[in-house]
């Protein structure tokens, strides 16, 4: 659900600043990178050893929920390896931004934060998350809603979500050609990167202590 809110959140902002940007095409990236993105991380899936075998990941998804050791290993092995092949078309389309970006002077202001550039490097980030969340949807329903999957989000992947989310309240919060738009950013980063690391440590602290207690 935050990964939806995230990318909702992040067209309003752009429609809200598009007349400021030098260049509106960011609506076109993101559509772009929408459809090639799924795309590219078939193909790395596929040129992956993990992809092979007789059951596909969908049907091993279909028999997880009375499926032995065994399956549910070879499940996770094919999931893992799905997930790093989305990751890695993300990662593939974040660089080629990053760098057509920087070598076409994409420099709308003369503020310390480049405001387009960090929007545009978000792009890939969000399809990635939108897509992760859709593989793991598709493979619920396969196996059953009510069966625990042996797979779970990334940590670093979720932070990066609460951070982009709240940059993106910054950016629409403050003014664009405002001076202090990139201390508040960075602040905002910090401030969620430590909230986030204190929430996950407390959870698994808390977890430890209750499995202790049952023991």
């Amino acid at each position: 659900m935050l990964r939806i809110v995230v990318l909702i959140f992040y067209i309003y902002v752009l429609f809200s600043n598009e007349m400021s940007f030098a260049d509106d095409d960011l609506i076109f990236v993101l559509a772009i990178t929408a459809l090639m993105l799924p795309a590219m991380a078939v193909g790395f899936y596929y040129m992956r050893a993990e992809s092979g075998g007789v059951d596909s990941l969908l049907q091993l998804a279909g028999r997880a929920e009375r499926a032995a050791e065994e399956d549910l290993a070879a499940f996770r092995i094919k999931y893992l390896a799905a997930r790093e092949s989305l990751y890695t078309a993300g990662m593939f389309f974040w660089l080629s931004l990053v760098l057509v970006l920087a070598k076409e002077r994409y420099l709308v202001s003369s503020n310390n934060l480049d405001y387009q550039l960090v929007l545009a490097g978000m792009i890939p980030v969000i399809c990635l998350s939108v897509y992760e969340d859709a593989l793991y949807l598709v493979l619920k329903i396969k196996a059953g809603m009510q069966t625990r999957l042996p797979v779970e989000y990334d940590l670093w992947l979720s932070w990066l979500n609460c951070v982009m989310l709240c940059v993106l309240a910054v950016m629409h919060a403050l003014p664009y050609y405002d001076s202090n738009l990139g201390v508040a950013v960075f602040g905002a980063m910090a401030l969620v990167a430590t909230l986030y690391a204190a929430g996950v440590y407390f959870a698994r602290y808390r977890k430890a202590h209750k499995r202790g207690g049952n023991a």
